[in-house]
């Protein structure tokens, strides 16, 4: 961009920051983000298995956080109509008949049967369908913007050869996933290799398609493949977009997604000050857009997706008060993919005052994977997952502890994927809680409800909670607890969960200073609808925690293993 441009986006924007500062603040207390693959990757009671999707779906997706949360639960409904690249709504500057056409016709690749393509290709405008079904209930249209998406960009490089006349891949096919290979690479990511972030990793002995089963390797191609975003027309492109979404629909706001996904800067190319001051211009630009496409007297609300640690901002440019100043109206702070209860809320709160700071949580607080699995149709697979659901306290939790370091309200990722979803492999679903987003507007009932605390990747304060824990050595872990109305009254349990027989291994556990007590007591403290990786006899520990020894604020834990032992879950029960 020409400096005289950027000063004047600049100039634009302290002025815009200075009268925004007089109106009315986003009153919004619960978030929701819907990114759009689940309804056709879930099985739900508007999709059967294997149903392409269509407007009737997008609609019911809406619906279920109106009429699923007892009327009324959901303030804000975010779609993300892309992942990044290719429109899922009717674009005029990436038109979708042209996009497919040149994707199949280039690849050979046969048109996937359950992905976004045959809903584009058919006339589809889902961000239109959406728009009119949430002004049909009173929810707030938003969209949410990933800004450098890379789901499926380990295949990026093969679509590549195979445009460019390769055999080396013959045959091989991307498969019906969701949305699919076809829906998340554009003309101008894949020309453009040379502003992919690199370097590319090292291909394992198995060959260039190992990402089919080796889950770290497909994490590193992945990463490899974001854009960067030190390049101006990288930036302007993913612009041009925004601006057109901006410029045609009657939302009532947008949220820039810098979760999906990092890195986006080369970090030896470029410093902090440059980074935040790239991303402080392009919230400048979208802010400007967003009130150049507003009725007259609407003001359209402009929200950032951010890591809810500090420590992360860095690399990926953000500077929350400079964004404040461009023009953002909320915060959404995003534990990125597994719900976690410490973070910087506090601390972020204290650094934007005045502006509305939402936290967030997912259906899922761990994940463990196992292998040679039998799917429910007797083949098996080489890598399964379960996945330890979020449940009603400890989202309540997590609430509580987010209205008492500051939080405006409560925001959800990833919330329909309690259902089934993905291959069709053993392992239990069920319906998501959608009642939860009723009782998480009223923080004076929130602060009255049972506490479950847990710890299942690593602390607020950045210690590895989880892993290998040293024989015969203290590991501390430092939690941030928030006591209930009325002060916790009640004798609490703390558990341990390992990744070993726990008859091989002694614990000596302190809480603030206090030697604990075992107990035989290893039931869970709530009635939970989902088995998946909860712990049993043979691999839990608990120990009685008396009330008295509970504080607000933080709150120390020392364990010392008699072993050397694998520790994967942490969590404390109490009223």
């Amino acid at each position: 961009m020409e400096k005289s441009a950027y000063i004047y986006i600049l100039a634009w924007a302290l002025l815009s920051a200075v009268c925004a500062a007089s109106e009315v603040k986003p009153d919004f207390k619960t978030l929701y983000i819907n990114d759009v693959s689940h309804i056709a990757a879930c099985v739900s009671p508007y999709h059967k298995d294997g149903e392409p999707i269509n407007d009737a779906m997008i609609e019911a997706s809406v619906d279920e956080t109106f009429y699923g949360s007892a009327v009324g639960g959901v303030d804000v409904h975010m779609l993300q109509p892309c992942f990044t690249w290719v429109p899922w709504w009717k674009s005029k500057i990436y038109p979708a008949d042209e996009h497919y056409k040149w994707f199949y016709n280039q690849t050979g690749f046969a048109p996937n049967p359950m992905g976004i393509d045959k809903y584009m290709i058919g006339g589809g405008d889902m961000v239109e369908t959406f728009v009119n079904r949430c002004r049909k209930l009173g929810i707030a249209p938003f969209i949410s913007y990933r800004l450098n998406d890379r789901h499926y960009k380990e295949q990026a490089d093969i679509a590549l050869e195979i445009m460019n006349g390769s055999s080396e891949f013959d045959g091989f096919d991307p498969g019906p996933g969701l949305p699919g290979l076809e829906s998340c690479v554009s003309k101008f990511f894949l020309e453009n290799q040379k502003w992919w972030i690199g370097p590319e990793p090292k291909v394992p002995p198995e060959g260039r398609l190992a990402f089919l089963s080796d889950v770290s390797y497909r994490g590193k191609l992945r990463r490899a493949r974001s854009m960067n975003w030190a390049v101006p027309e990288v930036r302007d492109h993913v612009f041009s977009l925004i601006d057109e979404i901006c410029t045609n629909y009657d939302i009532d706001g947008l949220e820039l997604d810098f979760m999906r996904h990092d890195p986006f800067f080369r970090a030896a190319e470029t410093t902090q000050g440059q980074r935040e001051e790239i991303m402080f211009d392009f919230v400048a630009r979208v802010r400007k857009s967003l009130d150049d496409g507003a009725r007259p007297g609407q003001r359209r609300w402009l929200s950032v997706r951010v890591p809810f640690r500090t420590a992360e901002y860095n690399m990926i440019g953000v500077n929350l008060p400079e964004f404040v100043k461009a023009g953002v109206d909320m915060v959404n702070l995003s534990c990125g993919y597994v719900t976690e209860q410490q973070n910087d809320v506090g601390k972020i709160c204290k650094i934007i005052p005045g502006t509305p700071v939402f936290l967030e949580f997912t259906y899922l607080t761990g994940r463990t994977r196992l292998s040679h699995i039998n799917n429910v149709e007797g083949k098996q697979i080489q890598q399964f997952t379960l996945y330890r659901h979020t449940t009603d306290e400890q989202i309540y939790t997590l609430a509580h502890l987010a209205y008492e370091r500051g939080a405006q309200g409560i925001s959800s990722f990833n919330f329909p994927y309690y259902r089934r979803f993905g291959e069709k492999i053993i392992g239990t679903a069920c319906e998501p809680p959608f009642h939860v987003f009723r009782n998480l507007q009223d923080k004076e009932w929130i602060s009255r409800q049972p506490q479950h605390y847990f710890v299942s990747s690593r602390d607020f304060m950045g210690n590895c909670v989880t892993g290998q824990y040293a024989a015969n050595a203290d590991r501390e872990i430092q939690l941030d607890m928030a006591e209930p109305l009325g002060g916790w009254k009640n004798k609490a349990r703390l558990r341990i969960q390992t990744g070993i027989d726990v008859d091989c291994v002694q614990f000596e556990v302190k809480f603030n200073d206090n030697l604990l007590q075992a107990t035989d007591n290893i039931s869970e403290f709530y009635p939970v609808a989902n088995p998946d990786a909860l712990g049993n006899s043979k691999n839990l520990r608990a120990w009685d925690l008396p009330a008295k020894f509970l504080k607000s604020g933080v709150n120390v834990i020392n364990i010392r293993p008699s072993v050397e032992t694998v520790v994967s879950y942490i969590d404390i029960g109490t009223k």
